[in-house]
């Protein structure tokens, strides 16, 4: 019976301790040496903080990042309200587990923005006529806008699968994941600031399209950088 009684308190007492650690390392900072370990932990952490609102939680690290190539040019940086909206306009985004299932719908978002874009590019060059119609920096515009919206429409493809296969331990370099995000926006970027330039009749079509676009790019690659813990450098 002693030895019973030794046993249920044992018992108890490990339940006890395994609850509290439990509790601490809640609120505790990420302790392991391991880094993809300590990637999932942060992650997770920054999840719980928001009462469990994985959106709302990405966003606000989000918010304020400017796509590296574009800085000091006039793209407006990230909003968390443009954040939110984006994603919630997805239902996917409510049922992700982690930043690199809202990276891939912000992608898919992207790429949707970016083939409305397109169709609306191609009308208005047709429409001009020709070289001639309209004046040469506007057909020029007209065409790299072109070229840049079918680069997205090239790589976001790709780069989702890349996203898509993306685990905390497989010690790929983020770079690799990085890239593919960059070169999304570099393209998105380049008609926007093509557009920008622009005024009068075109930059009236084209320019909320282009912002859209650009805008939807940076928020992947926002989401991506999170994916991967890069360093927010932004706030």
């Amino acid at each position: 019976m002693a030895a019973r009684s030794m046993a249920m308190a044992f018992l108890t007492t490990a339940l006890a301790v395994v609850l509290l650690l439990g509790a601490c390392a809640a609120s505790a900072p990420c302790l392991t040496t391991d880094a993809a370990a300590a990637a999932v932990c942060q992650n997770q952490q920054r999840h719980d903080d928001d009462d469990g609102d994985l959106v709302a939680t990405a966003c606000e690290r989000a918010k304020g990042h400017e796509a590296h190539h574009f800085r000091g040019l006039g793209l407006t940086a990230l909003t968390k309200d443009f954040c939110e909206t984006t994603l919630r306009s997805d239902n996917r985004s409510a049922a992700a587990n982690d930043t690199r299932e809202l990276a891939l719908v912000a992608m898919d978002l992207a790429s949707t923005a970016a083939a409305s874009a397109s169709t609306k590019a191609r009308s208005a060059l047709r429409s001009s006529g020709g070289r001639g119609g309209k004046d040469r920096d506007t057909e020029f515009s007209l065409r790299y806008c072109v070229m840049d919206y079918g680069t997205v429409a090239a790589v976001l493809p790709a780069c989702r699968v890349i996203v898509e296969e993306y685990s905390p331990g497989d010690f790929q370099a983020p770079f690799d994941y990085l890239e593919c995000a960059g070169r999304v926006m570099d393209a998105a970027g380049d008609c926007w600031q093509r557009v920008s330039y622009e005024d009068g009749e075109l930059k009236r079509a084209l320019w909320k399209d282009a912002v859209d676009v650009a805008n939807r790019a940076n928020l992947a690659q926002a989401l991506v950088e999170q994916m991967v813990d890069f360093p927010d450098d932004h706030h």
